[in-house]
């Protein structure tokens, strides 16, 4: 079902309930949001577990992403299915947390190698049809990424992080915009699921802590994108604040438009998909001079991760 590959089942469903829709199509919602619901009681116990090993250890981690938005942000955690599971560490801890992870059986799945590394998965099978990947980060953007512009000190996310689970803490609420805005332009402003949660984190965030935390980060123009984004889609309420600290430059906007089109974000991307998702992480940089930075450094990039990748594929 496209809703569910789009992370909006949950939304579909307390739409169609609350709307004259046939009750057969309502039940079978229900159904599959329930199948998603289990789905991550059994990803959450786990990484429960994992928090609790942690802390058994003096690890700091801080939950990300999914995690943090199903039990800090929505409502209820089952509005809010989560696939992967992210979580930041220290680089100092870097080491310990993996020894954890393989203590609790996870095995590694895909690990970066070279300058631009920044994370590593661990995979667990929870059950035969359910793996729980968990992608352990201890950098927040990687130096060959073409997102590196937008910046946030994770020693200051750590720092106004709060205790969420023995063992493990959330981002502050400015942080996880910030962070969602990054992770929006990373992956194309897919799924929609992606740019529902910023309809959910601009309730809880400060606006003037916000509009703080963007100028330093470097995230002015993805953040305007995604909040415009859950405006036209899902009905996000934006403060004036923001929206004011937000505007664009009319060539942005217009770019973000003629990209960005509400109707076809849903839709499997076609086959220039690749080339649209590397146009906006240009586009969505803050300032001509953060696009033409972006821009001009793209050939270097994507050398850098080719000889990265052929280096640990050839590795004796």
């Amino acid at each position: 079902m496209l809703a569910a590959k789009n992370r909006v089942l949950g939304e579909l469903h307390a739409r169609a309930s609350s709307a004259d829709a046939p009750q057969w199509w309502v039940h079978e919602l229900r159904a599959r949001a329930m199948a998603l619901a289990y789905a991550n009681d059994l990803k959450s116990q786990a990484t429960r577990a994992i928090g609790e090993a942690l802390a058994r250890e003096g690890i700091a981690c801080v939950a990300l992403k999914g995690f943090h938005l199903a039990h800090g942000v929505y409502r209820h955690p089952h509005e809010r299915p989560f696939g992967d599971l992210d979580l930041l560490v220290l680089p100092s801890e870097r080491d310990a947390a993996q020894r954890v992870l393989l203590d609790l059986g996870f095995e590694p799945g895909h690990m970066q190698t070279g300058q631009g590394a920044c994370e590593a998965s661990f995979l667990k099978d929870l059950l035969p049809s359910l793996t729980l990947d968990v992608d352990l980060h201890w950098r927040l953007v990687g130096p060959l990424s073409l997102v590196r512009e937008m910046r946030l000190d994770a020693a200051g996310l750590f720092a106004r992080s709060k205790p969420a689970f023995p063992g493990l803490r959330f981002p502050s609420p400015e942080d996880a915009l910030v962070i969602a805005a990054i992770n929006l332009v990373r992956h194309g402003f897919r799924p929609l699921g992606n740019i529902l949660d910023f309809r959910e984190l601009v309730r809880l965030a400060d606006p003037y802590l916000l509009i703080d935390r963007v100028r330093n980060s470097r995230t002015r123009s993805a953040l305007s994108a995604g909040l415009s984004l859950a405006v036209a889609l899902f009905g996000a309420k934006v403060p004036d604040d923001i929206a004011c600290a937000l505007v664009l430059p009319r060539w942005q906007s217009v770019a973000f438009r003629r990209l960005l089109r509400p109707a076809d974000l849903a839709r499997p991307e076609g086959a220039d998909g690749a080339t649209a998702r590397y146009l906006l992480k240009v586009l969505a940089q803050d300032g001509s001079r953060g696009v033409i930075r972006t821009a001009t450094s793209m050939p270097n990039v994507i050398a850098r991760r080719f000889t990265d990748a052929a280096t640990s594929k050839f590795r004796i």
